[in-house]
């Protein structure tokens, strides 16, 4: 509950807000820390368990890589800063590891899920209020921008828990719990539609067709089951329906005008692929070695200075990958990508051999469909750098190595 209510702490006159809630993050990790070490006896098999498995390996190789860049970095200062904020990261998924267990699974999506009713209010209340005195459109959805700030980081955060809601409408009994949690998808859903982030429209058609391929090869024998369990593309429908409705499809909010603005010309895509020539650029001529963590802002300057506005400086790359290979070389890329290499091609694994027995794989799926919600997101924008989409993504890859350690030891 501490590290889920960094979406709803405020920070006062804190000029970085984001900042702050690494710092509050920090705070946390310090206190469990300690209380882990106060019982190293309890939990000195799952330190032993994690301190084995490859993908230790991999995410903590990344962050040693990244800290040894201030031996070469442009500003040694700014790699203790951004470290600071990886090892944030690093420890929340370290210490939710080694508290949970497997088990667990199920207390995580019933959290995550009333934390995503929450966060939807957050958003909708806004636009409730607008509606009631004049018409809603894209103009306004900054005002949507509930508990994060923003309005893309709001959609990402959405998308990573509608998963858990999935599961639920899957698993339970209870069909008055699967009617309610029909209803918050479906209201999630619209919130979405609402926000018009179009890199949210990415990721969410990919784990719409991934839902609707996963439920072809699950029930390819049973044609009626194959139809009812369409819970995610159902509830898009009825979202898709409700904002023609109450908003309009001509409205400048609508998907078919988010989507009608993307071309080469717009502004927005223009800088984006701007920033991504640079990137590969300066990856092309400094293989080996960037220009240290956290110093991407500082070089990009360079590359940038003739388009740059009023002092804007290009300060993250919007593409997580592409940044990380500017700042630590192909070695840092090879080993932030292995991170989601392995889990995914892990969960990816379990979900083909167990293909028929839905009972053990949906955990696994429910994983996989999160990790490539923020796997695609990373290739869109900086997920990297909020410290509410890392608590949510950390938490989320602690459970799945979890479930993956579980499942290889049967």
């Amino acid at each position: 509950l501490a590290y889920i209510s960094v979406e709803f702490v405020r920070y006062g006159n804190s000029i970085d807000f984001n900042q702050f809630l690494f710092y509050y993050l920090s705070i946390i990790n310090a206190v469990v820390g300690i209380y882990i070490l106060i019982n190293i006896s309890v939990y000195k098999s799952k330190l032993k368990l994690f301190s084995s498995n490859i993908f230790t390996y991999l995410y903590a190789g990344f962050i040693l890589w990244g800290i040894l860049s201030y031996f070469y970095a442009i500003n040694s200062s700014e790699v203790l800063v951004k470290a600071s904020n990886w090892l944030s990261s690093f420890f929340v998924f370290l210490n939710i590891f080694i508290l949970f267990k497997k088990d667990d699974f199920k207390y995580i999506v019933y959290i995550f899920s009333v934390l995503l009713a929450l966060e939807v209010y957050s958003s909708f209340s806004a636009y409730w209020e607008i509606s009631k005195y004049v018409p809603y459109d894209f103009s306004k959805n900054s005002l949507l921008r509930g508990v994060t700030g923003n309005r893309n980081l709001t959609a990402l955060i959405f998308c990573l828990k509608i998963p858990f809601l999935l599961y639920i409408i899957k698993s339970s009994n209870n069909k008055y719990l699967r009617v309610v949690s029909y209803g918050v998808l479906t209201w999630a859903i619209y919130t979405l539609l609402l926000l018009g982030s179009r890199s949210s429209y990415v990721y969410f058609l990919v784990i719409l067709i991934i839902s609707i391929i996963h439920s072809g090869y699950v029930y390819r024998k049973n044609i009626i089951k194959f139809i009812k369990n369409q819970s995610l593309l159902y509830s898009f429908l009825a979202a898709f329906i409700l904002f023609s409705l109450f908003v309009g499809n001509n409205n400048s909010a609508s998907v078919y005008n988010r989507v009608a603005t993307i071309d080469f010309q717009e502004t927005s895509t223009q800088t984006r692929l701007r920033f991504y020539s640079h990137g590969i650029n300066h990856i092309k001529n400094n293989l080996f070695l960037g220009v240290g963590l956290g110093n991407w802002k500082i070089k990009s300057i360079d590359y940038d200075s003739q388009n740059m506005n009023s002092y804007i400086v290009p300060f993250y790359l919007h593409n997580d990958f592409l940044e990380v290979g500017t700042e630590l070389g192909i070695i840092g890329v090879f080993l932030y990508l292995g991170i989601f290499v392995y889990i995914l091609t892990s969960l990816l694994k379990i979900n083909i051999t167990d293909i028929d027995n839905e009972l053990i794989t949906l955990p696994f799926y429910i994983l996989f469909l999160c990790i490539t919600i923020y796997f695609i997101d990373s290739n869109l924008n900086f997920p990297h750098g909020r410290a509410i989409s890392q608590v949510t993504f950390n938490i989320i890859l602690a459970l799945s190595l979890l479930k993956i350690i579980s499942y290889e030891k049967q």
